[in-house]
């Protein structure tokens, strides 16, 4: 049985685990069961595919949990406190696409803090576009411009009176829900801020055109 999808590009050592796995495992989904150890083998090579059969891994059912062992004999641990320097230092790069930004900090979040669950993996990734993402002038010009922002952020920055919900009524879905949000919502050094309680900390709003269905 051929799968109607491509295979991926074979595993070697010190390749991208994480985004072969992903492939991988999409991959041989569409084959049956019995086949599917050939199927994984076929997408290892040299010393990577050696390791496999000596680990015996794929001698069992491949499930899920067969990606999590061979992450385990294929790849090295991090050092954790090496990775979190990564995640606190990274910033977005000229050119890079935010959205890929973002999926760099998601996964160095997961490795740094690997106890976390993923919620609170996730904060530690939010907490880190805050400092990385463009600097605050970019972040208040991209508000402003933004169609569901741009009328809460201009109200919220230059009188705070909230929008009349006649005002707001032909507005996008995503512009009443931010104008929902009003009292949670603030402004500092011209970026607009989500801020659920006063012991919450602030939390960027990202608005919708510069993100690819990210966050």
């Amino acid at each position: 049985m051929t799968p109607s999808i491509p295979p991926p590009e074979r595993f070697c050592l010190g390749d991208n685990f994480r985004r072969w796995a992903a492939e991988a495992e999409d991959y041989i989904e569409a084959f049956p069961p019995n086949e599917r150890r050939r199927a994984l083998l076929s997408l290892l090579d040299g010393e990577a595919k050696d390791i496999a059969r000596d680990s015996r891994i794929l001698d069992e059912e491949i499930t899920n949990a067969t990606f999590t062992r061979l992450c385990h004999y294929l790849t090295e641990e991090p050092d954790i406190m090496t990775v979190r320097l990564q995640l606190q230092s990274r910033v977005q790069l000229p050119g890079e696409r935010f959205s890929e930004f973002v999926r760099q900090l998601r996964n160095l979040a997961r490795d740094a803090f690997p106890d976390l669950d993923l919620a609170a993996q996730e904060d530690k990734m939010r907490e880190q576009i805050t400092v990385g993402a463009p600097e605050h002038d970019e972040w208040a010009t991209l508000q402003s411009r933004d169609p569901d922002l741009k009328l809460v952020y201009h109200r919220l920055a230059h009188n705070g009176l909230r929008p009349s919900s006649s005002e707001i009524a032909t507005s996008s879905y995503f512009a009443r829900c931010f104008w929902a949000l009003w009292p949670h919502l603030k402004i500092v050094d011209g970026v607009m801020f989500f801020q659920n309680s006063p012991d919450y900390m602030l939390r960027i709003i990202v608005p919708r055109g510069a993100v690819d269905t990210v966050l």
